[in-house]
């Protein structure tokens, strides 16, 4: 999978071109390797519309409380 750049690609800085470059690494080593085959979300759409509801402010902390590995004993 090679990324091809557009004008718009121009405008990115040195560290968001640095991350764009080790995800388009991963997805190559994932592609090789088959890890990504068995991902349970492939060929579903994503649902943003709770993401979207909530307050901007509030969706960074919102998200990370739902994130299982954030899930602290006492939350159960």
């Amino acid at each position: 999978m090679m990324t091809k750049y557009n004008a718009q690609d121009a405008k990115l800085t040195d560290s968001e071109r640095l991350v764009e470059s080790a995800v388009d690494r991963w997805m190559r080593e994932a592609e090789k390797t088959k890890e990504l085959q068995n991902n349970p979300f492939k060929g579903k759409t994503l649902d943003f519309d709770d993401y979207f509801k909530s307050p901007q402010e509030l969706r960074a902390g919102y998200r990370s409380l739902k994130m299982p590995v954030y899930y602290h004993p006492s939350l159960n």
